[in-house]
């Protein structure tokens, strides 16, 4: 599956929705895919650094399983740091696919739980490696997952 395929680019197009700022872009990437609800989110950084929030994502399609999308975004404080800053429609297009193709997917909570918790180990040793972009978001998201499980189950 391939969340680009699953943009809500009437919401991210629309300039009045989605504003074009540099900062955190977790209200506009809130809205990134349809049929979806954010359930975790985490902001690291204020002038500069980066969002990671996780989506129950419902494809439109009944063949297709419910998902846990995960993505991360990074920003600046200016034009020159932050892509999103008065992008045209072209840029944030390719941004948004680029964020979307390189989502993470997974088919239940044990699954991103246990992911999380790799990535928590991993840093723990200093070994970022492919979790570079997830090492100041994982204990955070991790709480949020627990409590949006519970959440869900009641």
């Amino acid at each position: 599956m391939r969340m680009a395929d699953f943009i809500n680019w009437e919401v991210m197009l629309d300039r009045e929705w989605t504003p074009r700022n540099s900062g955190d872009h977790v209200a506009q990437l809130s809205n990134l895919f349809v049929d979806s609800q954010v359930l975790a989110s985490n902001t690291e950084g204020s002038y500069q650094g980066s969002d990671a929030l996780v989506f129950l994502f419902a494809p439109p399609n009944p063949d297709l399983q419910p998902k846990l999308v995960l993505i991360t975004d990074h920003f600046g404080s200016c034009s020159f740091c932050d892509a999103w800053e008065n992008s045209n429609d072209k840029t944030i297009r390719e941004l948004l696919i680029s964020i979307a193709n390189n989502a993470k997917l997974f088919d239940s909570f044990d699954e991103i739980i246990k992911f999380l918790d790799q990535v928590i180990e991993k840093i723990k040793d200093g070994h970022y490696g492919e979790y570079f972009e997830l090492r100041n978001h994982a204990r955070q998201l991790r709480t949020q997952m627990s409590e949006a499980e519970l959440n869900l189950v009641e």
